[in-house]
């Protein structure tokens, strides 16, 4: 019975300890800034190919996209924010009919890749509510997990070797940081010198 009721209480535990984990997994924040590229394929459009820049702030994305199929293009700005692994944008264009017009985009993050599915939203006749399409895009300067790293300030270069005749520097003098009293003593020791050497010579 005991063996039971520990057992229980083990998997208890374990079960809160990676609960929270994965619950703290989900709030962090991945970083997205940087340039992704890849596909776009559209239910009524086809498939295409599609180039996004994201600038971001904390959890806060925008930057501008553009957009290629056949015999038609697209470009414009897009908003949005992330919240663990997940994104979600909205793609707009001055070059849609209706300035409400955008594409409503919502994916997960895995690796150096940006998946999931769209749909058309406050387009209005241009592009029917409901009927969207998929993106992946890869990143190829972005950095995902954390942010860039600073770059580390440059080395200051050593000054230049001077080439003219070096200019001798003064040697110290032998009383320096000597006190008063000690100086007068080298002072007499130095003129007793001198005249025992003029004496001999």
């Amino acid at each position: 019975m005991r063996g039971a009721r520990l057992s229980a209480l083990v998997l208890l535990v374990a079960s809160s300890y990676f609960g929270a984990i994965d619950a703290f997994c989900s709030q962090s924040t991945v970083f997205l800034q940087g340039t992704w590229s890849g596909t776009i394929t559209d239910a009524g459009l086809g498939t295409g190919t599609l180039t996004i820049s994201i600038g971001q702030k904390k959890k806060t994305l925008n930057g501008g996209w553009s957009a290629s199929f056949e015999g038609s293009g697209f470009s414009g700005n897009l908003k949005g924010q992330t919240k663990g692994t997940l994104v979600v944008v909205k793609l707009a264009s001055s070059q849609f009919k209706k300035g409400s017009c955008g594409l409503k985009f919502a994916g997960m993050v895995a690796a150096d890749k940006i998946q999931g599915n769209y749909t058309w939203a406050g387009c209005g006749s241009e592009f029917k509510k409901g009927s969207g399409g998929s993106i992946s895009v890869a990143t190829s300067t972005g950095v995902f997990g954390s942010p860039p790293p600073s770059t580390p300030p440059a080395t200051p270069k050593p000054p230049p070797t001077p080439t003219g005749t070096p200019v001798p520097t003064a040697s110290p003098s032998p009383s320096a940081g000597l006190t008063p009293t000690e100086e007068r003593r080298v002072c007499t020791v130095r003129v007793v010198r001198r005249r025992i050497s003029t004496r001999r010579r």
